[in-house]
């Protein structure tokens, strides 16, 4: 089969029917085909001219060329990857019945294939980083679902990706459409699809959207109208279809911060081509923190993002242009900045628009004091204000009466404030998205930091709050807030959550209050590297309101202890100064917590750390959890320790004082010092040895038996070291170097132990000496001959 439009074609709607005995004898333009059913873990050679696999599994297509086509049928974990296919018939690669497998890295460009990729009934596949050019459509998914489609390109071709006949919940993800003829992006009543990050052109425009009832989406070459008036474009068009007439989308189209330059970022919105002219979406809104505009849409058309010129911004200088802070306020155009120089200010300062207010030289130069001690000194019920560097006091009548208040104010910025002597010194009421940063908010009478009502997704950090009735709150009905590096000393509580969820509280600091951290009605929130260390009461409190909180690295003293644990039905946490003696034959490791529950049914799930250094003595392996009874540690059932992660847990349901005890690491036996060996003479005789009078090694009667002088240390060695010493050293020859002293070892003292009684020996009886008939007899005889010897020599 040779340049045919089709050279080789299989299709079917049941796996039956792909079920084929084909000969490689065939081939499609030379190549052969390659047709295999029922195979495992085989790697497809790179020469064929199609390539069709059924009911197999761990199957590799890779680094090849012109393939005419890739089918797989019925195929699990396989892949097919970095293919370069110029196909000339209708599918290009193409999955039916199959899951787990991967695509990608492959490129496929032909001017006649209709389907570069196409699944059917085909789920949880994975379709990266492919490229698509000059095709029909790029990616089909006809009645396939759970698939992850990202990171691919189509350019050129018909319609960029397609799902059809129920393909539900697919995750389509940093993908390109560009230049094609009919559509980007089409879908039928498919639901539960998720679009992120769709970049379509010619005005490149990036999109991310969720729909149902069907949709179709285009790029803008020309707009339909002109920038309605007053407005002005950031160059993102998108058209968009509706299938049925319940299709709806809603749809973000994102910028960047250069294509805002000459808009007032606040002011964007989607707007609608009509017949005659642009209309403002309805609940069309920005998100500034994410860059992108939002709206939901059910009348379709082209629609483009649009707001208002940006106002060139003027610096107010106070006193200098208005003498007072509100008199700069009221003055000054949104967007605008406020100076205010060193001084003391005496007003109630209402802030309801855009600015920027920031002292020139910080917070100990510039002080602004209430006027109405009942009012706040600053109150902000706008967005995307920033308030910076000033010491604010006197607010003093009310529990939220404040230093800095913020009311239905969102993506505000509030650094480098000193507020005291306020009823609160930061409170937020029913405002979300704000950064409070780097103030202090010392000696406030009911709170230092407070969000309340709805106050979400907040950045608390690096904020230190001291002398407050409650260092910071995170009040009623707030969530998703973060809290981070803060320190809370000298309250009554450091921090308290009250009916406020899923939090994040890493790296703070409750320390010297009252309780440390305190829970109340507050759920699924998140603990992390936290550290409570001397508070009166208890270090960490929750009641049995609040469920499903996770504490990981909470740090507690007086005996520095590093826990982390899960708890249902309230539980208090608090650090044990005095620790009840050790158990019998147990070494502690210097970790104890005290721990209480609120109810019958309390539980924790508790972690204890420890570090290398705390078991230098104890045996890593053995230990375990305790609990003190009230006259002694037992052992908490179901105790152990993960010698990996350095940590010892158990399940606690009996409170009391908690801690870790293992076994006395074993100390080392001892080596016996070796025997030393038995020295070869020596001089001066005695009863343990045979007599060696001249020191020269050898026995006076083997010297005598070999005809040597027994008294002569030269004799019948000259070099010997006796024989040297006793003439003085006059035949030494001088050292060349002069020779270095040794130092002495000292000795690594040995550990002290009881002595340990040990049975006095059995005495050996020493056996008789063997008696040599005529043995005084021989001595003598060789006591004259040794004393003629020496007269002979002594003669010469």
């Amino acid at each position: 089969m040779d340049e045919n439009g089709q050279n080789f074609y299989i299709d079917g709607k049941d796996i039956s029917h792909f079920i084929q005995d084909i000969d490689t004898s065939n081939t499609v333009d030379g190549r052969p085909i390659y047709y295999r059913v029922n195979q495992q873990n085989l790697q497809v050679p790179d020469d064929v001219g199609f390539v069709g696999i059924v009911n197999s599994r761990n199957i590799t297509v890779s680094d090849t060329t012109n393939y005419e086509g890739i089918l797989f049928a019925n195929v699990t974990n396989s892949r097919v990857e970095t293919v370069n296919a110029s196909i000339l018939g209708t599918y290009g690669i193409r999955l039916f019945f199959s899951s787990d497998n991967t695509l990608s890295n492959n490129t496929v460009s032909s001017n006649i294939i209709h389907y570069s990729f196409f699944l059917h009934e085909s789920s949880n596949n994975s379709i990266s980083n492919n490229s698509v050019s000059n095709s029909g459509t790029g990616f089909v998914l006809n009645t396939s679902s759970n698939n992850s489609i990202s990171n691919n390109s189509v350019s050129n071709s018909d319609t960029g990706f397609v799902l059809q006949e129920g393909s539900h919940s697919n995750t389509i993800m940093n993908n390109t459409a560009s230049d094609n003829s009919k559509w980007d992006f089409c879908s039928d009543d498919s639901y539960s699809n998720k679009i992120t990050d769709l970049t379509i052109c010619s005005y490149p425009t990036t999109i991310s959207f969720i729909y149902d009832a069907g949709i179709k989406i285009m790029s803008v070459t020309i707009p339909e109208h002109e920038d309605p008036a007053g407005k002005v474009n950031i160059g993102k068009y998108v058209d968009v279809k509706d299938i049925t007439v319940d299709s709806w989308i809603l749809l973000n189209v994102s910028y960047n911060d250069a294509d805002v330059t000459h808009v007032e970022e606040a002011s964007l919105r989607l707007y609608r081509s009509t017949d005659t002219d642009w209309v403002e979406i309805e609940g069309s809104g920005v998100n500034t923190a994410e860059n992108y505009v939002y709206a939901n849409v059910t009348d379709y058309g082209q629609i483009a993002a649009f707001g208002d010129p940006k106002t060139p911004e003027v610096t107010i200088y106070v006193p200098d242009n208005y003498t007072t802070i509100q008199a700069a306020v009221d003055n000054a155009s949104a967007g605008g900045t406020i100076i205010v120089r060193d001084g003391t200010y005496t007003e109630n300062v209402d802030v309801g628009k855009r600015l920027t207010i920031r002292s020139e030289n910080g917070s100990d130069s510039t002080i602004v004091s209430a006027a109405d001690s009942s009012h706040n000194v600053f109150k902000v019920t706008a967005d995307y204000v920033t308030i910076s560097g000033f010491t604010v006091t006197g607010a003093t009548e009310g529990p939220d009466t404040s230093g800095i208040y913020l009311f239905d104010a969102d993506y505000c910025d509030i650094s480098d404030i000193k507020a005291s002597n306020n009823g609160a010194g930061i409170y937020l009421c029913n405002s979300s998205n704000n950064t409070i940063k780097n103030n202090a908010v010392n000696s406030n009478e009911w709170t230092g930091i407070e969000l309340d009502l709805s106050s979400n997704c907040n950045t608390i950090t690096n904020n230190t709050a001291s002398t407050n009735g409650v260092g910071i709150v995170l009040g009623r009905f707030t969530g998703s807030n973060i809290l981070t590096n803060n320190t809370a000393s000298n309250n009554h509580d450091g921090i308290r959550l009250y009916s406020s969820s899923d939090n994040k509280l890493t790296n703070n600091n409750a320390s010297n209050n009252h309780r440390g951290i305190y829970l109340f009605h507050s759920s699924n929130n998140t603990f992390s590297g936290n550290t409570a260390l001397n508070n009166t009461d208890v270090d960490f409190d929750s009641d049995e309101g609040s469920q499903g909180n996770s504490i990981a690295d909470f740090t507690i003293s007086s005996y520095p202890t590093t826990i982390s644990f899960i708890y249902e039905h309230g539980i208090g946490i608090n650090a044990v100064t005095v620790p009840e003696p050790d158990p019998a034959g147990k070494r502690n490791i210097g970790k104890y917590l005290n721990v209480t529950n609120a109810t019958e049914d309390s539980w924790i799930l508790l972690n204890v750390s420890y570090s290398d250094a705390d078991i230098t003595n104890v045996k890593e392996d053995s230990l375990r959890l305790y609990r003190w009874t009230g006259t002694e540690w037992a052992e908490i059932t179901g105790s152990g320790v993960n010698t990996a992660d350095n940590y010892v847990y158990a399940n606690v349901t009996s409170f009391s004082q908690i801690a870790a005890f293992g076994d006395p690491e074993t100390p080392p036996t001892p080596t016996p010092a070796p025997t030393p060996a038995p020295r070869r003479g020596g001089g001066g005789g005695g009863s343990s040895g045979p007599c060696d009078t001249d020191g020269d090694g050898y026995g006076d009667i083997d010297e005598i038996i070999m005809g040597t002088d027994p008294y002569d240390p030269c004799d019948p060695d000259p070099t010997c070291i006796a024989c040297l010493a006793s003439i003085g050293g006059r035949f030494l020859p001088k050292p060349a170097v002069k020779p270095q002293a040794t130092p002495k070892l000292v000795p690594t003292p040995e550990p002290v132990r009881a002595p340990t009684s040990r049975p006095a020996p059995t005495p050996v009886p020493e056996p008789e000496k063997p008696v040599i008939p005529g043995f005084e007899t021989i001595v003598a005889v060789v006591g004259l001959l040794a004393v003629a010897y020496l007269m002979r020599r002594k003669k010469k």
